[in-house]
């Protein structure tokens, strides 16, 4: 099978004052197409900076990261910028919509970044919200949604452009436990109907059970679960 994104022996160091914390120490993760992985850890070892990494957001010190094969170290910041829009969505704890855009804008602002006009992106974002269950809420700004209905816009706009890749990084971390099973039941159903690769960190266990790879970090590793 296909790797979407696949990284090896990733290094990673930060300096908290005087201190080095190594975050990564020769991490390797491989994330096939079409696949769900779920990355397991607590608060601080070292998920967000992982999902960073393979979503080109920040570089190793050490390691490799590609996608589809080809070593992003390589690309310009053009083209990973590019291949980012391209083929990546990424889900974060906290929706971070534009509060003065209504739900539809703010679902379709990745199809303006590709130079779509309003209206041409306007179908792809109705259908996306409409996937996720909230095609009664299109006219509605943030401010009008409820948590659990904020995060799933946040899905939507993941989803919008169809990526190869979701990189979700505790989309369910500010959800109460009913609100977090069903923001993750519409991410799981809209990832597996587009045929896309899943990367999830996340601390629940019972969400991550439901991925297709279930991998715990630790002290800059991963190791299987179980």
């Amino acid at each position: 099978m296909n790797s979407v994104v696949r990284a090896q022996g990733l290094h990673k160091t930060y300096a908290v004052g005087s201190a080095q914390v190594q975050v990564l120490r020769g991490l390797n993760i491989d994330v096939p197409s079409g696949q769900s992985v779920a990355v397991l850890g607590a608060s601080g070892s070292g998920k967000s900076t992982l999902l960073h990494v393979l979503g080109g957001l920040d570089q190793p010190d050490q390691g490799q990261v590609q996608w589809l094969g080809q070593a992003v170290a390589g690309m310009s910041q053009t083209a990973v910028g590019q291949w980012r829009n391209a083929n990546l969505g990424f889900v974060y704890q906290f929706h971070h919509l534009l509060p003065e855009f209504t739900a539809l804008e703010n679902v379709a602002m990745p199809l303006w970044v590709r130079r779509q006009t309003p209206a041409q992106a306007a179908p792809a974002a109705a259908a996306a919200l409409q996937a996720v269950g909230l095609g009664h809420r299109l006219q509605h700004r943030p401010a009008q949604l409820s948590g659990g209905e904020r995060q799933r816009v946040a899905v939507a706009r993941a989803l919008v452009t169809q990526p190869r890749c979701v990189i979700a990084d505790e989309p369910t971390g500010n959800l109460d436990r009913g609100l977090a099973a069903e923001v993750f039941d519409a991410l799981l159903a809209l990832v597996r109907a587009q045929g896309a690769a899943l990367v999830l960190a996340t601390h629940d266990t019972e969400l991550a059970a439901r991925c297709d790879q279930q991998w715990r970090m630790a002290q800059g590793l991963l190791a299987p679960c179980g």
